[in-house]
């Protein structure tokens, strides 16, 4: 009987795992790429899948580089569970300066990146 009731609570413990809902923590990420030179005076990413322009126009200057934001958490629940590739444009007064592909993914809560650079000098 004890065998019994200790199988019954293992069997259950394991239904519930696959049912539970998963916890997400509240940080939300970005995917970024630093670009050191030139400043660029436009910026946009390109998600190859759709050839939709996503523009989030978010910017951090440090005294030798900028970091641009190529993707972030509001793509977590299009990309949940899959990876695409996404392709960020940078211009320096309308010439386009930069073009590099990143294979972006997300889990149930929150995007990263599978490929692609962190660093580009101009």
């Amino acid at each position: 009987m004890k065998n019994t009731v200790l199988l019954f609570f293992l069997l259950s413990l394991l239904s519930c795992s696959k049912d539970a809902e998963v916890i997400c923590t509240e940080e939300f990420r970005f995917i970024g790429v630093n670009v050191e030179g030139d400043s660029l005076t436009d910026y946009y990413t390109i998600r190859q899948k759709t050839a939709d322009t996503i523009r989030l126009n978010q910017s951090v200057v440090f005294p030798d580089h900028t970091w641009y934001i190529i993707l972030d958490d509001s793509f977590s629940t299009t990309l949940k569970n899959k990876s695409e590739t996404f392709t960020f444009y940078g211009l320096v007064n309308g010439s386009q300066v930069i073009s590099e592909d990143y294979i972006i993914k997300a889990d149930e809560c929150h995007i990263s990146r599978e490929s692609g650079v962190d660093l580009i000098t101009l």
